[in-house]
């Protein structure tokens, strides 16, 4: 099961998920998509690294949503 929080920055959505493992630990994914045309959905590669709680997933996935707008977007 997972956890999804979308987050707006920068002329940019940034759907934050956090992906449950068997382990009872979650690993984040991001999803940016620009908010004019065009709009294509980019999915943003994240280190493998797992986080105890599906907050910390998320604030990961933020926290590197953030960092791309800033340097690509």
């Amino acid at each position: 099961m997972h956890t999804t929080e979308s987050f707006f920055f920068g002329g940019y959505d940034l759907v934050c998920c956090a992906n449950a493992t068997l382990s009872g630990r979650y690993y984040p994914s991001l999803v940016v998509m620009k908010r004019v045309w065009p709009t294509r959905p980019r999915t943003i590669d994240l280190a493998r690294e797992s986080f105890s709680s599906k907050a910390l997933a998320i604030d990961a996935a933020r926290c590197r949503g953030i960092e791309w707008v800033t340097e690509f977007g």
